[in-house]
């Protein structure tokens, strides 16, 4: 009788838990989070992953393994650990629901929400930010520079009446040294890349008809 009493408790006790499971359906896929994109310091004291979501914003999280810390940068992404291990460069991305809106508003793609460029120093947990990303480059073993360009709002001021562009004319492109944290400009460029060992930086310049 007892065995029979025990068995009828863990088959209502089964029948309850089964009960309470909610259905797999798109509601549950859309919590649902995975890991990805690993990069690692050379001397293995830290680490860069992403958090994915099936649905909304990622997260970039850069761990010290040797005190376990996590600092976590929303929408993170495309993360590069320079060779030495002493910075991660990585885009930040827009929120996804401001994506979507654009989109639904059709807007043209220069008015689309614009890319972060995030710049985190290892030691110091310090993070920078340069907004309005256009193109980034950074070779495969970067150590003291990468280059991009950006597309800052149009000057709607009136004070000085600006050169029109030409249809193919190249933008400033921007040199960042990460040793000192100074920034070189070169004028007109249409596109650029870094040998493997980013020692050699090869740009296309294509200056306005109209510059002297």
């Amino acid at each position: 009788m007892k065995k029979l009493v025990l068995l009828l408790a863990l088959g209502i006790i089964a029948f309850s838990a089964q009960a309470q499971k909610k259905p797999l359906d798109h509601s549950v896929y859309d919590k649902w989070k995975s890991v990805g994109g690993f990069n690692m310091t050379k001397d293995a004291k830290y680490t860069a992953f992403y958090i994915n979501e099936q649905e909304g914003d990622n997260t970039l999280a850069i761990t010290d393994l040797t005190t376990l810390k996590v600092k976590t940068i929303p929408r993170g992404s495309s993360v590069k650990v320079t060779k030495e291990g002493k910075y991660a460069v990585f885009t930040i991305k827009p929120f996804a629901e401001d994506i979507k809106a654009a989109k639904r508003k059709k807007k043209k793609p220069e008015d689309m929400p614009k890319d972060t460029l995030g710049i985190y120093e290892f030691k110091t947990g310090s993070l920078k930010k340069i907004p309005y990303l256009k193109s980034l480059r950074i070779s495969k073993d970067a150590d003291k520079y990468f280059a991009f360009q950006t597309t800052p709002p149009a000057d709607t001021s009136k004070a000085k009446k600006a050169v029109k562009k030409d249809k193919d004319e190249g933008t400033d492109m921007f040199v960042y040294d990460l040793l000192k944290g100074s920034i070189d400009t070169i004028k007109y460029v249409t596109d650029f890349d870094f040998d493997k060992k980013g020692e050699y930086l090869y740009y296309i310049s294509k200056p306005n008809s109209k510059d002297s």
